[in-house]
């Protein structure tokens, strides 16, 4: 039987309240998807063994594969058996292998051995049992009407390994394997833009699959094709349409592709923050390693603070002056951290984050960046839209696409596209 096709289904009544979010679901579709099987549709459901069985008869027979997570426990709202039961139309059986690594594990916590506990051993006559290590409660995995299920624990410390010692080993065997694929990150660009330029070759090659998604406000553009050969060529073709908005190749986020960078030319880089508050520099510490390249930064929220530590001209921050925001500190920020750290290149940020702090001149959402490599000083404005956490998070990548830029020597005059309005360079 090949595997191409699954659906996944999580049960509870705290999923569908909302009270716990579901990493159940995103995580087994991504795993499977690894494996060539498209998960074609996800569903919540409480647990009410009425809408489990409702919802799982909805998947049977019209995919390869179902897996549910949540609803085998030992208290009463846990009900999954109840509706596999009458979905498979079978009796229920006592698993004894399953009770007996049921009793060895609650004896060793000390835990009585009710009736309660037992009938989590409980499955349909025509399935079977899935070990669970990790747990008391194991999986039940069988055939119904032709689609193969898996019906599997919600505690993600649980469901993880189980997926990996034994649905695993049957996607495996049974599915068409991974399709190749070629990664594409960007940051900068508006996700209507990035649609037009897949769209556009995915009309001259319409056999090669494309998605995009954003996340962290970057842009990730995916491309799926049998041909190894003709997946890199297309892929290669928009990252040169992209231009530097298009992240190396291998990595997924302006910090990886600025440590990539400065590795390869032997840097170190250093940073000053005042609106990101450290998110710079967390960003570049993220991986193990990053002692390689990252000297140290100054967070440099309060004004003294950008005077004393960094060397700011205390003239700039003065009334009638540039101020905190422009240009002119941004530079000094940067060339202070540069030298406090003893870095090869330096990169900073000043900016009004909100909600509050705005001004007609510079309303919430302006940020000055500033690099510097060598003796070189860039500085760049962004006017940011958005709530507080968006505009810090916007910064963090922008700074660091920036650095990059100033590293590698592209000359970025190039506009962010964002949805309102941004500016260019300004030195």
């Amino acid at each position: 039987m090949a595997f191409r096709t699954c659906a996944i289904l999580s049960v509870g009544d705290e999923v569908v309240a909302g009270r716990i979010i579901d990493t159940n679901a995103p995580w087994l579709a991504s795993v499977l998807h690894s494996h060539g099987v498209k998960c074609t549709g996800m569903a919540s459901v409480s647990d009410d063994p009425q809408a489990i069985e409702q919802a799982m008869r909805q998947w049977i027979s019209r995919v390869d594969v179902l897996i549910t997570t949540g609803g085998l426990g030992p208290t009463d709202d846990d009900r999954t058996r109840v509706a596999l039961c009458a979905v498979s139309g079978d009796d229920i059986e006592r698993d004894e292998a399953a009770v007996q690594s049921l009793q060895t594990r609650l004896k060793r916590s000390r835990v009585p051995v009710g009736e309660h506990q037992l009938r989590q051993a409980d499955r349909p006559v025509s399935m079977r049992s899935v070990p669970n290590d990790n747990g008391t409660a194991p999986g039940i995995t069988g055939l119904i009407d032709g689609t193969a299920v898996w019906v599997l624990p919600g505690p993600p410390d649980e469901l993880r390994p189980m997926v990996e010692s034994h649905l695993m080993p049957a996607m495996q065997r049974n599915a068409q394997g991974p399709v190749p694929h070629e990664d594409i990150v960007a940051f900068g660009l508006a996700e209507s833009a990035a649609a037009q330029i897949m769209g556009e070759h995915l009309l001259l090659h319409a056999s090669i699959a494309g998605s995009i998604r954003v996340s962290m406000g970057l842009l990730h553009m995916r491309l799926e094709h049998p041909d190894e050969t003709r997946l890199e060529l297309e892929a290669n073709r928009i990252r040169d349409e992209l231009g530097p908005l298009a992240l190396p190749k291998g990595t997924t986020t302006p910090a990886d592709a600025v440590s990539q960078c400065a590795r390869a030319r032997g840097f170190t880089l250093a940073t000053a923050e005042s609106c990101t508050g450290g998110g710079i520099g967390a960003a570049l510490t993220h991986r193990p390693g990053a002692s390689d390249i990252f000297a140290g930064g100054v967070v440099a929220y309060a004004n003294m603070t950008k005077v004393d530590v960094l060397g700011v001209p205390k003239a700039l921050l003065e009334p009638n002056s540039p101020g905190a925001v422009s240009a002119e500190v941004a530079a000094a920020m940067a060339i202070g951290a540069r030298r406090v750290v003893q870095a090869d290149a330096a990169v900073s940020v000043t900016g009004i984050a909100g909600p509050d702090g705005g001004t007609t001149e510079k309303p919430v959402g302006t940020v000055w960046i500033g690099t510097v490599v060598g003796n070189d000083v860039r500085t760049r404005q962004l006017r940011l839209p958005g709530r507080r956490e968006r505009v810090r998070e916007w910064t963090v990548h922008a700074a660091l696409q920036s650095l990059r830029w100033h590293v590698e020597g592209i000359d970025a005059t190039m506009h962010w596209d964002v949805p309102t309005e941004t500016v260019g360079d300004a030195s």
